[in-house]
Formats: structure tokens, C-alpha cells, sequence
């Protein structure tokens, strides 16, 4: 029996194929997705500057500016000398993990890592759409590249990096860590591959570098990358006493602060967010090394020190924070001996930070008293004596940053007002800091003080931003590729 052929009504053809070459030329049209997987982090981690009452703006045409202080260049990438340069790089490079504002290890550059050897060596594989900016793979020899121009960090917690194949690196830790660090998280610890077209290290973050030739002076432009739509970053080098202008005219879009007078200011006619607890206000006394261990005044004493020392508390408080210089898993200190016996009543800080001109001045104020003046006095006498020694009245003395360090380095003053990390990523890190900045420092010469911590400042009116905060206080403009969910 012959087969009988179905034929398609020509009726019915030509339409379908009109259909079809429709459909083709609009997905050809259509703009591309991004090309590579979002990562997500946790939506109480999102850094909201909306009122509901806000029209949201539309980013993907806009220019986003943050006010930073200190100068900005791309050539120290991806690690970061300032404070700004750290706010910018944390936008272009990834570190292998990310811990959230919660405390939570997220995916970086690695999408997983295992424990082994109970935590001297951890194993990282990294993410299979790991890729820099030029579309070139991140291998594990570019994280041990990276790595190698490292001091303090690596030096503190890394013994040696052995690259598996291309994907995975077994990481050897001078110390047991049953819980993957944190350090990985932290922009000391950032991938970068070689040198880009730009001149710049080429990144695998979510956003990328303009074109510098297009950039203003005192800036740095960056925008979205691996096909997302979204805001171009600008990062503007602007004096802390020009902030607060530049944000009233508009010239300015959000900055990072914790500067008092300009967080009291912004209450009433800016937006504020106020981000965690990041820095530990220390008194460091180079006389009062001993063996006693970590000195630490009386809760009771401390609150009141924070609530009378601090002329504007407003993003200080009692020192409530994790006394991380108190570990003992990194070794007893080798301290060299200072150069010479203090010869100065000065309580010495940095010209440019009011918190620690608050508590210099507090602590001298109180350690001139004798003991039967006043209790506070008694207190500090009985926790650090070496501040009562000689008759005279202490004073408080302000130097500019490399007077301060140079100063520290020597420990020849009475005492030094310090700003630490309330969160180092790691506390042997912290420890070796501390020692490259004083090399006679033990952890029985510090006293806790005062906690603070930034405020996200952002002008009235700004609408449709929206940021993302990490574990360690670090910002995030967020974009397709990075969002809290």
C-alpha cells in the first residue's frame, strides 16, 4: 500500500515562516544577559538609602559619584594603600570567599572548599565562570601569583600554596583553622591576573575600569561588567572638610564616613545608614609591658570614659568588641627593645581622627588627677600604673601621619591613642600588623577604650542606589552580578 505524504498547506507555510524569522530578528535585537551566575548574599545585608516617598531612578544610564578621602591609583590594585583606594578595588577584584555583614562564608572566586588535615590545609576549587575582564579563565597559579606580592597577611597565617590543576589550590596554614578563615575574604588576599590594555591589572569583580583617558582629575571611573546594565561608579578624591559641600550641592551622591559633625549634620537633611562596628579606639603604653596579660578596665568604667570622653558619640560607643590581641594560637610576640625610655608626658595620636583627640585628651585630663580626686583616676592607676609616673601634668599632643608613625615605631612617648580593627580577618594578621607598626608592642600594653564605626552619608533625594555591607564594613554598589536577596 503506498505511503501517503502530509504536505503543509502552503496557506499555513508561509505565515509560520513570517512567524519564525519575527521571532529570530527580536532575539537577535534582544540585549544580552549577563554572562556569568549572580552571586547573593543576604537581604539583611542590604544597605537601604530609599524613602518609600522616592521616584525610583532608572541606574542604568546613571553616574553614581562617592566621596573618598585619599588619592586614588589604579596601580596599587587590588590591594589598596587608603581607605578609598580599598572602597574602589573592592568593586573590581574578588577574593577567593565573601563573608557576609552576618558572618556568613559565601562563594568568592571559589565555589567550594574543603577542610583537611583538621584544618591545616584547605583545598579551594574555584568557580568554573571565574574569568577576568578580557574573557581569559582565573587559573589557581593567578591566586598564588597574587599572593606572593603579600606581606603581613601571608606571612602571619600562610605556610605554602600548592596548585592542583588549574581550578583548585590546597592552601598550608601555620596554624589549625577549624573554620575556613576570613582572611580569604578580604581584599588583602584579592586575585588579580596580568596587566590589562588600561595599564591597570585586569580583575574578575563586577565592575571594570572606563576608559582613564575620559577620566576627571582626582577620579576614577568604573562600570558594570560581563554584559550587565547598571550605574558607572565614580570615585572622587575629596577632602574630609569638602564633604559635606560636595553632598549639600549634589556634586556628590554618597561617601562613607565617621566624622561626627557631618553625621550629626546629615540627620536632618541627608540620608544615613549606619554600618558595623569596625574599629577598637586603644591605648597603647609602651612602659607597662609584663607578664600580668591584657589589661582591661571595668565594664562599668569604660562606659562611663566612652560617655564623657567623646564630645559627639554619635558613632562611638563603650568598646564592646571581641579582645582578639588576647589570642595565644599565634605564638608568643619576639619584641625588640625600644629605643629608649620614655622622656615625655605626651599622650600622642593622629592629628586628623577627633575620636582619638577626644580620648587623648580625656586620658591625659584624668591620669594629671591624684588617685583621691577623682575614681576614674584610682581605676586607671590600679589597671595601668606606668601612666602615673613623675609629677607633672600628662598632655595630649596631635601629629600628622607619618610624625605619628614614626613616633610609634619608637615607643619613647607615655602613651598612644590607636585605631585597630574591631574585626581583623585574622588575629594572628592583627598581631603581625601591630608589630611591623611597634615593634616593642605586647598585647598587655593595650587598653580598650571606645568602639566606632562609619555611617553610609547620602545626599537628600537619591533614590534607586542600592548597597551591599560585608562582614568587615567594606560597601558594595550593587548591580546583576552581586545582589541581596
Amino acid at each position: 500500500m503506498p505511503v501517503r505524504r502530509r504536505t503543509i498547506p502552503s496557506a499555513l507555510f508561509i505565515p509560520g515562516v513570517l512567524l519564525l524569522t519575527t521571532m529570530l530578528l527580536l532575539l537577535s535585537c534582544a540585549p544580552p544577559g549577563p554572562n556569568r551566575e549572580p552571586l547573593y548574599r543576604s537581604a539583611r545585608c542590604a544597605v537601604s538609602l530609599n524613602n518609600p516617598t522616592d521616584s525610583p531612578v532608572n541606574t542604568e544610564e546613571k553616574l553614581i559619584t562617592v566621596g573618598v578621602r585619599g588619592i586614588l591609583d589604579p596601580n596599587f590594585g587590588p590591594w589598596g594603600r587608603t581607605d578609598g583606594e580599598r572602597l574602589l578595588f573592592h568593586h573590581l577584584y574578588e577574593s577567593l570567599i565573601d563573608v557576609d555583614c552576618e558572618g556568613v562564608v559565601r562563594p568568592g572566586l571559589a565555589a567550594h572548599w574543603e577542610r583537611e588535615q583538621h584544618g591545616r590545609r584547605w583545598v579551594f576549587t574555584l568557580r568554573k565562570d571565574a574569568r577576568f575582564w578580557d574573557g581569559s579563565p582565573v587559573t589557581a597559579t593567578h591566586v598564588r601569583t597574587s599572593w606572593q606580592n603579600l606581606a603581613t597577611p601571608v606571612v602571619a597565617m600562610v605556610d605554602s600554596v600548592v596548585v592542583m590543576t588549574d581550578s583548585k589550590l590546597a592552601v598550608y596554614m601555620k596554624r589549625l583553622h577549624p573554620n575556613v578563615p576570613r582572611a580569604f575574604a578580604s581584599n588583602a588576599f584579592a586575585v588579580a591576573g596580568s596587566v590589562g590594555d588600561n595599564g591597570f591589572r585586569l580583575g574578575s569583580g563586577v565592575y571594570q575600569y572606563t576608559d582613564p583617558s575620559q577620566w576627571e582629575v582626582g577620579t576614577v571611573e568604573v562600570e558594570p561588567d560581563f554584559g550587565v546594565k547598571g550605574a558607572t561608579v565614580s570615585f572622587m578624591d575629596v577632602p574630609r572638610e569638602n564633604l559635606r559641600d560636595g553632598l549639600v550641592a549634589q556634586d556628590i551622591d554618597f561617601a562613607i564616613s565617621s566624622d561626627p559633625d557631618l553625621i550629626s549634620y546629615a540627620l536632618h537633611s541627608m540620608r544615613l545608614a549606619a554600618l558595623n562596628w569596625s574599629t577598637t579606639y586603644v591605648l597603647i603604653i609602651p612602659s607597662s609591658a609584663d607578664e600580668s596579660g591584657t589589661r582591661l578596665l571595668p565594664e562599668t568604667t569604660v562606659k562611663e570614659f566612652a560617655r564623657t570622653a567623646v564630645r559627639n558619640p554619635i558613632a562611638t560607643r563603650a568598646w564592646n568588641s571581641e579582645a582578639w590581641w588576647k589570642t595565644t594560637e599565634c605564638g608568643r610576640p619576639i619584641t625588640a627593645q625600644r629605643s629608649g625610655t620614655s622622656t615625655t608626658l605626651r599622650i600622642v595620636y593622629d592629628e586628623t581622627d577627633r575620636v582619638a583627640r577626644d580620648i587623648a585628651e580625656r586620658v591625659a585630663a584624668i591620669t594629671s588627677l591624684e588617685t583621691h580626686e577623682s575614681t576614674m583616676s584610682r581605676v586607671f592607676h590600679e589597671v595601668v600604673p606606668g601612666m602615673f609616673t613623675g609629677g607633672e601634668d600628662r598632655f595630649a599632643e596631635g601629629l600628622d601621619a607619618s610624625a605619628f608613625d614614626a613616633r610609634l615605631l619608637r615607643g619613647e612617648d607615655l602613651a598612644y591613642v590607636l585605631a585597630i580593627p574591631a574585626r581583623p580577618h585574622d588575629p594572628c594578621a592583627g598581631h603581625a600588623f601591630m608589630m611591623e607598626r611597634a615593634p616593642w608592642y605586647r598585647s598587655s600594653q593595650i587598653v580598650p577604650l571606645i568602639d566606632a564605626r562609619a555611617y553610609v552619608v547620602a545626599r537628600d533625594g537619591l533614590a534607586g542606589l542600592d548597597l551591599i555591607e560585608n562582614w568587615f564594613g567594606d560597601v558594595l554598589v550593587a548591580n546583576e552580578l552581586i545582589k541581596a536577596e
